[in-house]
């Protein structure tokens, strides 16, 4: 008799574990995530994405279910941080150069005449300092109460005009968009007066004349179909751009162990090249084609006028690595071992 009482016991408390097993995974079936982006639905940003949401799904079993809202549904481009800190959305994509000074050590790899052409590469070598330096980039995000998911890398840049220019005497005068921080920094000391405006803004104000051109990247001209209202495409390598995916650090926080540990695995430098990197590199094959079936001009620089820009970059790099150099990071090393493993590729 007491046997049986015994293996009732055991068989009781077992089924009791069981429970509580199904109805901890049944709570966390219950994740939504929100991931918010500005990507038109239908370009291929937002296909790798909506990719990427799924997987993490499967991963998970469907414990997190994530919804992708694309086209800026929740936010323009300068509010995706925002959007996370205040709980509308759970993860976003982000252009740092929209947050000047909050991402210091991402952003170092838009300074201007920087070698990447090719995002592919710019991507690695941001991923290599991360795994020397992970404390600094750690604690960059951290400190805005962020979650790294993903950072990468644009291919290369042009400077998209309506008016055939070759050099930098060619700009001077012209308003030009272009990105906040040092990229707005040499444009100025080239001549043009930069605008800072987001890529959707940017068609309606080349349409209309607000601006005279763009210093762009070609996935930007592709996406947002600013070679509808441009005429010409100047091929320099003057700067690429740096996109991260963030999530609220809180609601990081908030998962379990587990559950974080499969996002991890859908996180970091292969995630990155896989669903972020990729479509832009698509963008720039699709964007040439798109510029000459559209009859514009596409010109590539050649040494002689690239190095019309030099002088003033490397002003504008050597003040900006010093401002961000403190008691805890030397940005100027940073900068200095960055280029090193770009010439490494």
């Amino acid at each position: 008799m007491k046997r049986t009482t015994r293996i009732m016991s055991i068989a009781s408390a077992l089924f009791l574990l069981l429970v509580f097993a199904v109805c901890a995974q049944a709570g966390e079936r219950s994740v939504r995530l929100v991931f918010s982006h500005n990507n038109p639905v239908t370009s291929n940003q937002a296909v790798f994405m909506d990719k990427w949401a799924a997987d993490v799904e499967s991963a998970t079993g469907g414990r997190i279910t994530v919804d992708v809202l694309g086209g800026g549904a929740l936010g323009a481009e300068r509010d995706a941080l925002d959007l996370v800190r205040h709980g509308a959305a759970d993860i976003t994509y982000a252009l740092p150069s929209l947050f000047e000074g909050m991402f210091p050590y991402v952003q170092m790899f838009q300074l201007p005449m920087l070698p990447i052409r090719d995002g592919n590469v710019g991507t690695n070598v941001l991923w290599d300092l991360y795994d020397e330096f992970p404390d600094v980039f750690d604690s960059m995000f951290e400190s805005q109460s962020l979650k790294l998911i993903a950072m990468f890398c644009t291919d290369s840049s042009i400077i998209g005009t309506n008016v055939e220019v070759r050099t930098v005497d060619d700009i001077r005068g012209m308003r030009l968009r272009a990105a906040a921080g040092p990229i707005s920094e040499v444009t100025r000391l080239w001549g043009p007066s930069p605008i800072t405006i987001g890529q959707a803004e940017t068609y309606e104000a080349m349409e209309k004349n607000v601006i005279d051109g763009m210093l762009n990247v070609w996935s930007g001209v592709y996406v947002f179909r600013q070679y509808e209202v441009t005429r010409y495409f100047l091929d320099i390598p003057i700067f690429c751009n740096q996109l991260i995916i963030v999530m609220g650090l809180d609601r990081w926080n908030s998962l379990s162990p587990e559950l974080q540990a499969i996002l991890g695995e859908y996180s970091g430098r292969e995630a990155s090249l896989e669903y972020f990197y990729a479509p832009q590199g698509m963008n720039t094959v699709s964007a040439k084609e798109a510029i000459l079936e559209f009859g514009a001009i596409i010109n590539v620089a050649t040494p002689e006028e690239i190095a019309t820009f030099a002088g003033a970059a490397e002003a504008v790099n050597r003040n900006w690595v010093e401002r961000f150099t403190t008691d805890e990071v030397d940005a100027i090393m940073l900068f200095e071992r960055a280029k090193e493993l770009i010439n490494n590729y």
